[in-house]
């Protein structure tokens, strides 16, 4: 079996207690002035970087893989994103950083930010700020750590050979062959970590969610779907995706039957 289809049909990993473990030690103190509308001090949070190691982490998964390839893990406002890069041993992520601008430019004012996202898209906009998509993010990163932990350092190697060629060469590698890298098997892997989050946050409603509920709730399959909906592989992308999400039992029925690609499109540009 090649690599990509054992991933493809590999259990996940159950780390919730180390997803909450560093939510609560590196971003809930900065979230809580935010939802309390303390603007001033959670700006002013913002200009520290906090930083933890790997050897906090509870399960007895995330032990072993700290014991194999222990990481600094990073939550810091410096424009870098979300990501996992094993050659310097760092899981990185942010709040979305063009949504705190949008914030901040608009003094925290609904109505105002309304005008800016639209008032079909003010919720999405908000739940970039939510505890559960936050969750999911961090889910996303550590399931990156792990795969590549306990798969003989698959994205290591991957991205360790896309540092010495040209940028499009580099491209070429992290895609894997796939028109966008959102449809790779080590991306869709994490993707159906953030919908564990998004499960274990939803509970028993999970199973009321459709595919624009899922964008709402976690922002960032928005871009994720609408690239996949304007490829060439949309069908092979969602039969891959809800493959896993029916093996992890995430597959609700009302997420079995997916939206072709004209639909997704559409849905993504009115969530």
């Amino acid at each position: 079996m090649r690599l990509q289809q054992y991933l493809l049909t590999e259990k996940t990993f159950n780390i919730g207690v180390d997803v909450d473990l560093v939510f609560n030690t590196l971003v809930k103190s900065s979230l809580t002035l935010f939802k309390k509308k303390k603007y001033k001090e959670f700006e002013k949070a913002l200009t520290d970087d906090k930083i933890i190691n790997s050897s906090i982490l509870k399960t007895k998964q995330a032990k072993k893989a700290h014991e194999l390839n222990p990481v600094t893990i990073v939550f810091s406002i410096d424009g870098m994103g979300n990501y996992y890069k094993p050659s310097i041993g760092i899981i990185h992520f942010s709040y979305n950083e063009q949504v705190l601008k949008i914030f901040k430019q608009n003094n925290y004012e609904p109505d105002r930010i309304k005008n800016v996202v639209g008032k079909s898209s003010f919720e999405r906009f908000s739940n970039e700020m939510s505890d559960s998509a936050l969750k999911g993010t961090i889910y996303h990163e550590l399931s990156h750590w792990l795969n590549d932990t306990f798969h003989n350092k698959n994205i290591s190697k991957m991205l360790s050979r896309s540092q010495y060629v040209s940028a499009a060469e580099a491209e070429k590698i992290t895609k894997q062959g796939h028109e966008d890298v959102g449809m790779t098997w080590y991306e869709i892997d994490a993707q159906i970590h953030a919908l564990k989050q998004m499960k274990r946050d939803m509970k028993s409603n999970y199973n009321y969610l459709g595919w624009d509920d899922i964008m709402k709730l976690k922002p960032s399959f928005v871009t994720v779907f609408q690239k996949a909906a304007l490829s060439n592989e949309y069908d092979n992308y969602m039969k891959n995706l809800t493959k896993r999400m029916h093996r992890e039992n995430l597959l609700t029925k009302k997420l079995s039957k997916y939206p072709n690609d004209n639909e997704m499109y559409t849905m993504t540009r009115n969530v």
